[in-house]
């Protein structure tokens, strides 16, 4: 008998040398179908544009949105760093050491962080305006649970519950002021709103301090929780009526397709998911430094103010009035740095973004 001629495809050397090719050809493929297309930075949304006034800015997207907004982070910076200002009374009255008081107001902060990953992910499959009104009453409520607090396991989950509470402001106002204000002067309504901060902490302290001090007594830092409720939960109200949830990235329609796209039920937007929008977000450099220096100055803002109290009070004698100022002074210089920092982005972004991020 003779022997079965070997095909091509038979061959193990003409096998492996059409996988590689096939592999190649593959691999090629999937790099053109994920290389990046880098816009020119005139083509961006934004570049280019007019200059828009503070007041044109208003008059397009409202006074009521950064107002209730800027209150509101007003309001809640009094919650944030009340136990800053009473940990001293606070540790004198359930009897706990340092370490203790300042794990259960680390995860207090803690709480405040990993609680926008949910919400951040609410914030996309419904309105911004309702979350934002039942975190207000859910605030309010975690503030008068603290000030009723008997043991520093009550005083963990209460403060908790604060730090939740108030989490949906770091994904929800960022989104809701950037669909309610045109581009153009986008930055100075974010000045606006980063200024609220600060006039939260220059003001937040003071007021904790002089509560607990005109209330008297060891356990005069209940009466800070117990009134820092009040206006949280009016605030809750106001939004409610006031706050309006405007269409989904309006203007950067407006400007790149010259109009709004047409949204039905019968058609809802596709969905991203965060794993996808992370992958595109790791992509940019500046976000990757971003957190990883908010990772590391995490360590000070949450232990930090704690610590600065205690000292306050143990090294210095200070009561809790004194502490409330002294804390207070340590913000002034960012009011005035923060519109200053807005106004002159505005400019530089106009002109040319890749300054206006990286100098």
């Amino acid at each position: 008998m003779g022997e079965t001629p070997v095909s091509a495809t038979d061959d193990p050397a003409s096998l492996a040398a059409s996988l590689l090719a096939e592999e190649a050809r593959r691999q090629s493929e999937q790099q053109e179908r994920s290389a990046r297309v880098v816009l020119p930075d005139d083509l961006l949304p934004g570049v280019g544009g007019e200059r828009m006034t503070m007041r044109d800015t208003l008059r397009e997207g409202g006074v009521a949105t950064i107002l209730v907004i800027c209150f509101v982070v007003i309001v809640e910076q009094i919650g944030r760093v009340a136990l800053s200002v009473l940990g001293p009374d606070v540790q004198d009255t359930m009897g706990i050491s340092d370490t203790t008081l300042t794990g259960v107001a680390s995860f207090g902060s803690v709480a405040l962080v990993l609680g926008a990953i949910p919400l951040a992910w609410l914030a996309d499959h419904m309105s911004r305006k309702r979350i934002v009104v039942i975190s207000l009453f859910g605030g309010a409520a975690g503030l008068a649970l603290t000030g009723l607090v008997v043991n520093p396991f009550q005083l963990f989950w209460a403060l908790s519950a604060v730090g939740f509470a108030m989490a949906y402001g770091i994904p929800v106002f960022g989104s809701l002021m950037a669909d309610t204000y045109p581009i153009q002067g986008r930055a100075r309504i974010f000045a606006l709103f980063f200024m609220a901060q600060p006039v939260g902490h220059l003001v937040g302290p003071f007021l904790v301090g002089l509560i607990a001090d005109v209330a008297g007594g060891l356990e005069g830092w209940r009466w800070v929780y117990f009134i820092a409720a009040v206006p949280t939960a009016l605030l809750g109200i106001v939004a409610a009526l006031f706050l309006r949830e405007p269409a989904r990235g309006r203007f950067e329609e407006e400007l790149v397709l010259g109009g709004q796209l047409e949204r039905s039920d019968a058609v809802p937007e596709l969905p991203v998911t965060i794993s996808t929008a992370y992958q595109r977000m790791k992509k940019i450099k500046t976000f990757y430094y971003i957190c990883v220096g908010i990772g590391v100055l995490g360590f000070a803002f949450v232990a930090v103010p704690i610590q600065l109290g205690l000292l306050l009070e143990n090294s210095y004698g200070y009561g809790a009035y004194t502490r409330g100022w002294v804390t207070s002074l340590g913000t002034s210089g960012s009011i005035v740095a923060i519109p200053i920092a807005g106004l002159l982005y505005d400019r530089v972004f106009r002109r040319d973004p890749y300054a206006a991020y990286f100098g």
